[in-house]
């Protein structure tokens, strides 16, 4: 069968058709006309080669699988490896599900600024991106840091500010800048990004939702209705804060949701 025939019966471009002759997946003679003669083994061998790619191997990989034998323990070792990182990337989208059904909910909601409550926060674990506005840190982890950006759903950008200064009541609040997971989601990251990961406990916290802008939230005096809550409540600060911004710019005017998780003494 001539090229236009074959791409209608695999549903491939003709392009495609001849990127994969390129890369020896096809090898169909030629007539002596010019064309290419496709037989239905072609199409057989294209299938097969589908199915590998749907075992979520490469192009590469399938390419050279295809001749191979396929009951090796070495490919059912690999098509072990492909099982374990669709799982991975299934539990990252439906993080992504999550904090997006979140923002629905506080969007549909609007509870208002100023939000407490109490919880009991997961640890995380963070890879430091700056120490305050000095981002000259981030270039010794700089792979870690692409990993951790890699899980985007699972990870989010935060920032941390050192306790201290809240209590100190401090005239200017600038935080480390980080990217961080849950430390029950440490399966997800390599064990070179595990090492190189720091933990922020948390555990009992109170929750401080507010909506600022970032030049605002920079201001020690910003963080005083914290401190009216935990004076009011008498409660003390147990560690390093987290914050986890849930909108950025939300109204287009600069303002931020700010989720904040303040350890607090048991």
């Amino acid at each position: 069968m001539h090229i236009k025939e074959f791409s209608a019966m695999t549903g491939l471009s003709q392009s495609s058709i001849r990127f994969y002759e390129k890369r020896g997946l096809l090898q169909s003679p030629r007539e002596d006309n010019g064309y290419r003669d496709f037989s239905p083994e072609d199409a057989f061998r294209m299938n097969a080669f589908r199915k590998l790619l749907s075992y979520n191997f490469s192009i590469d990989e399938a390419i050279n699988y295809i001749d191979s034998p396929q009951a090796t323990d070495a490919f059912l070792t690999s098509l072990a490896s492909r099982k374990d990182n669709i799982e991975e990337q299934i539990e990252i989208l439906k993080r992504r599900v999550d904090t997006i059904t979140n923002a629905l909910g506080y969007i549909e909601q609007r509870e208002g600024d100023n939000v407490f409550s109490l919880t009991n926060a997961p640890d995380c674990l963070y890879i430091q991106a700056s120490v305050k506005r000095d981002f000259s840190v981030s270039m010794k982890r700089q792979e870690t840091i692409a990993e951790f950006y890699g899980l985007l759903g699972a990870s989010q950008c935060m920032r941390i500010i050192k306790s201290n200064l809240v209590e100190s009541e401090a005239h200017t609040v600038i935080p480390n800048y980080i990217i961080g997971v849950r430390q029950t989601d440490a399966h997800l990251l390599s064990r070179n990004a595990r090492q190189h990961a720091r933990l922020l406990p948390l555990g009992p916290c109170v929750y401080w939702r507010r909506e600022i802008t970032r030049s605002e939230g920079t201001k020690g005096s910003s963080y005083e209705p914290l401190r009216r809550y935990l004076r009011e409540h008498n409660l003390k600060i147990a560690g390093d804060i987290l914050t986890a911004p849930q909108f950025l710019n939300l109204d287009g005017k600069g303002t931020d949701v700010e989720n904040i998780y303040v350890p607090i003494e048991e």
